[in-house]
């Protein structure tokens, strides 16, 4: 069986009576990038956060090669998903180099240490990223922008079949951006999807294969990115209007805000 991560129907509320988001229904399959667009506060964090199982949505299902998610074990779960989130407040003084070696937890027994191998993959993630640099500084000594870049130095020492990251280019400079977006299009070649929520539409165009927009608690588009990101669905999720062009050099469509 081809993996496959599926949402059908998929609703969330913090009351009986308040409703986040209703009724989303996205596949991704293996070494597929999907992003998610929409203004604050339309439940892609709330969205994300039911795909990692640290909400319970009020309705609808999310499988994984065709079992639903309540069926997989934490620790099975954790092998499979790696979550960057949007924000990491760091508690203690690890180094970086420890604080991305507790990706390699969901493959460890319980009070088993880390082994040469973990270190290994470990040392090969922050390599990947590109701060090898910064390995033996304390991760709460460092900017946010960086420690946003261990956080997605870990999930991939973690071995994940799907990233899932929220907003995962928001505390990044310029460059650490599109490293970022690289890196992503880079394991999507290897097999390993990625879901990402973004406020840059372009993101959809740079890295993914799909995109969706959530607007008014449910997803107003979803499928190909040259189909959902339009000139009409920018100007109607956020009130701005945008020209869509193809650009020739980058050789895929680029957004440009026409605002003076």
């Amino acid at each position: 069986m081809v993996m496959k991560l599926v949402t059908d129907a998929l609703s969330f509320g913090y009351t009986k009576d308040s409703v986040v988001f209703s009724n989303v229904s996205i596949n991704i399959g293996k070494g597929e990038v999907m992003a998610i667009l929409g203004p604050n506060g339309t439940g892609k964090s709330t969205f994300i956060k039911c795909l990692v199982r640290i909400l319970n949505p009020r309705s609808g299902s999310i499988s994984l090669d065709g079992k639903d998610i309540s069926e997989y074990s934490r620790e099975e779960w954790a092998r499979r998903i790696a979550y960057v989130p949007q924000i990491h407040n760091a508690m203690f003084p690890f180094t970086a180099f420890d604080f991305i070696l507790l990706g390699r937890a969901p493959h460890l027994k319980m009070h088993q240490q880390p082994q040469d191998s973990d270190k290994q993959k470990a040392h090969a993630a922050a390599t990947r990223i590109g701060i090898e640099h910064l390995l033996d500084r304390p991760i709460t000594e460092i900017s946010g922008g960086e420690r946003q870049m261990c956080v997605i130095a870990r999930a991939l020492a973690q071995e994940p079949d799907i990233l899932i990251l929220d907003e995962p280019t928001s505390h990044l400079d310029y460059g650490n951006q599109f490293k970022c977006l690289s890196i992503i299009k880079a394991l999507a070649k290897e097999g390993i999807s990625s879901l990402m929520s973004t406020h840059v539409p372009d993101h959809g165009f740079i890295s993914s294969h799909k995109a969706a927009i959530m607007h008014k608690a449910s997803c107003t588009a979803y499928g190909d990115p040259g189909e959902v990101i339009t000139s009409d669905s920018l100007f109607e999720t956020y009130g701005v209007f945008v020209a869509v062009e193809f650009h020739a050099q980058a050789n895929r469509q680029i957004c440009v805000p026409l605002v003076t």
